[in-house]
């Protein structure tokens, strides 16, 4: 009785120690609060794509992350649209395009920008459109 009541008590330890089962979900909507720090938000986005890296939507928004330190360090552009080429790579999804387009603004590459920016327009975007039209005036 003394070997099982110990047993239990320790597994059940074990498992609070754990942390129970990864939520990706709990995990994405920790990244998107507010108050949550830049680097943070990094860190919760590997997290969920370290247990479902096929994730498009944590890709994408690790990217926007990454976008938004840009402007201090260049190497965090290349690492946002690797991103995004990552989210792309298991959702073609028009957002996605558009998102590539905006880092490629940030690095004033109007060029490039256009060119994602088609791509989205040409799925039904029309933020993609808008933001074609503005830029062709």
């Amino acid at each position: 009785m003394f070997k099982t009541t110990t047993f239990l008590i320790f597994c059940c330890i074990f498992i609070l120690s754990c942390g129970g089962p990864f939520n990706e979900k709990e995990q994405m909507e920790k990244a998107e609060k507010i108050e949550t720090g830049i680097y943070k938000r990094i860190e919760l986005y590997d997290e969920v794509l370290q247990h479902n890296p096929s994730n498009s939507e944590a890709w994408s928004k690790k990217g926007m992350v990454l976008q938004m330190l840009g402007g201090a360090d260049s190497n965090q552009y290349s690492g946002a649209l690797n991103c995004l080429d990552s989210a792309l790579k298991y959702k073609n999804d028009p957002e996605y395009y558009c998102n590539k387009a905006f880092i490629y603004l940030n690095m004033e590459d109007k060029t490039s920008a256009l060119k994602w920016f088609k791509i989205a327009d040409s799925l039904g975007s029309t933020v993609a459109r808008n933001k074609i039209e503005e830029l062709s005036r």
